[in-house]
């Protein structure tokens, strides 16, 4: 038994080296063989600005998908671009900032002012029932006046200052 398994190993050996001989020396005389390159719908492949390619992903004859990233590119302008909108992105937060400051403010400063202005504007009536009965000169009934005229325009400054800072917050 075993000698009948060696005898077709090496029978079975023969004939694979057989075979492969006979392919290596005249498989292209009976078997179809072809060379050449399957080529698959060209892409171009464009950048809106001048890039600089940094490294090519791929190799030549590769199949890709859509959405693989094939190179790496840098652009001066794109990175120049950028710079300059974080810039101005980082000056309007201070802006922002600065008018939130001021809101919160006028938004302290007016209450007191339109008690200021109430209160001036209370004084400047008493001093002229006063100023009507006589009792009082004139130079003190405009300080009054003047007092009242101020808190006034102090109230109105501030009221005028919110309003923008209302419809800011609004948006």
């Amino acid at each position: 038994m075993k000698r009948i398994v060696i005898k077709w190993s090496y029978l079975l050996a023969v004939v694979v080296f057989g075979v492969w001989v006979f392919n290596a020396f005249f498989g292209g005389n009976v078997y179809l063989r072809a060379e050449g390159l399957v080529l698959a719908q060209p892409a171009v492949v464009a950048a809106e600005y001048n890039v600089t390619v940094r490294h090519v992903m791929v190799k030549e004859g590769e199949r890709v998908t859509e959405g693989q990233v094939v190179v790496q590119i840098s652009s001066q302008q794109v990175l120049e671009g950028l710079a300059r909108l974080s810039s101005e992105a980082a000056s309007r937060a201070a802006r922002l900032v600065e008018l939130d400051v001021r809101s919160e403010v006028v938004n302290a400063m007016l209450a007191p002012a339109e008690h200021r202005e109430a209160v001036a504007v209370e004084g400047k009536n008493q001093l002229n029932e006063i100023y009507k009965k006589g009792l009082l000169p004139v130079i003190s009934r405009t300080a009054a006046a003047e007092q009242a005229y101020n808190g006034q325009k102090d109230a109105e400054v501030l009221r005028a200052e919110k309003k923008p800072s209302l419809t800011r917050s609004r948006c």
